[in-house]
């Protein structure tokens, strides 16, 4: 699933373009890597309700982000923490975050530092032909990281994972769990923006 720079361009065009209010849900994906051939692993949301999904890899885990999102594929199976977690493959799981989004007719998908989450999100969306399906709820992304720059100024270190630590006092998780890191963004919006 590689970058494709013509959809990312249509979804920030409907951001611009689109008149319909939209819903903020924030959101955050795991991926198996950071290169462009990485996948989808998790993707969690967090509306007014919350999502949460476990997608199976096609290419496996590598051990190193194994040990960053505590997620590991066994004998067809995922794990999450150690415990059995239910999982899909990609095209079930982008249904599933699509149905998700409907209940919310409209909206903008809020990350922290999301440029990479979102290509991600729309490379998966087109490898699965739900691109058509997406748009038509998805106006856009939104980053957070520049606004809580402004708000937070002087910081150094603005990662999500310090941000949570140094502003909502939470040293239970060091983040890369996607619901946990969105409920979390949502938090840290709320109190500062």
């Amino acid at each position: 699933m590689a970058y494709d720079p013509d959809i990312n361009s249509v979804f920030y065009s409907y951001l611009v373009l689109g008149g319909d209010a939209c819903t903020t849900v924030f959101f955050d994906a795991e991926t198996t890597g950071l290169s462009g051939n990485a996948e989808l692993l998790q993707i969690g949301a967090v509306g007014s309700t919350s999502f949460s999904c476990c997608l199976y890899p096609d290419k496996g885990i590598p051990d190193r982000v194994s040990e960053i999102t505590h997620i590991r594929a066994v004998d067809g199976l995922l794990y999450c923490e150690g415990k059995p977690v239910i999982s899909g493959n990609h095209e079930e799981g982008l249904c599933a975050f699509i149905d998700y989004l409907k209940s919310f007719k409209k909206v903008i998908l809020e990350g922290h530092n999301v440029q990479f989450d979102a290509r991600m999100v729309l490379a998966a969306v087109n490898h699965c032909n739900t691109l058509e399906d997406f748009g038509a709820v998805v106006a856009g992304f939104s980053d957070t990281l520049p606004l809580l720059k402004k708000v937070l100024p002087g910081r150094k270190s603005n990662a999500q994972s310090k941000l949570v630590e140094e502003v909502l006092k939470d040293f239970s998780n060091s983040g890369h769990n996607s619901h946990i890191d969105a409920l979390n963004l949502k938090k840290i919006v709320e109190r500062y923006l």
